[in-house]
């Protein structure tokens, strides 16, 4: 187990993943191989947060694009796989839109929280 507070934390890792999914820095394999490490994160806030939090919904996004890349050719471009299938530019732009919120609506839970919850492993 660990902190979330710190760059270990889900909270900021999965912030940091949805930039690094719209700033086109994942390949489709990159994103295809995250599937596990994204499904725990979303269990973790699904069990920590509730399904209506912002991290949760983030990280549902992007475990749903990956689930949907297994047929998917390992070095494509995000973007440009984004850009051939609406539906999944729908998940795209979610993780988008979220990422866009205002930082003070973002996370469920204060700072202090943040750091007393533990993920388990």
């Amino acid at each position: 187990m660990h902190s979330t507070h710190g760059t270990n934390s889900p909270f900021i890792i999965i912030e940091t993943y949805g930039r690094k999914l719209v700033n086109n820095e994942f390949t489709t394999g990159e994103l295809k191989s995250m599937f596990d490490e994204l499904s725990g994160y979303r269990n973790f806030f699904e069990e920590y947060m509730g399904e209506h939090s912002d991290e949760y919904k983030m990280a549902n996004a992007m475990m749903v694009l990956s689930k949907n890349l297994k047929f998917t050719a390992d070095n494509s471009s995000i973007k440009h796989w984004v850009a051939k299938y609406p539906l999944y530019k729908v998940w795209y732009s979610r993780v988008e839109e979220l990422l866009n919120k205002p930082k003070s609506w973002k996370y469920g839970y204060s700072q202090e929280m943040q750091s007393t919850v533990a993920v388990k492993n």
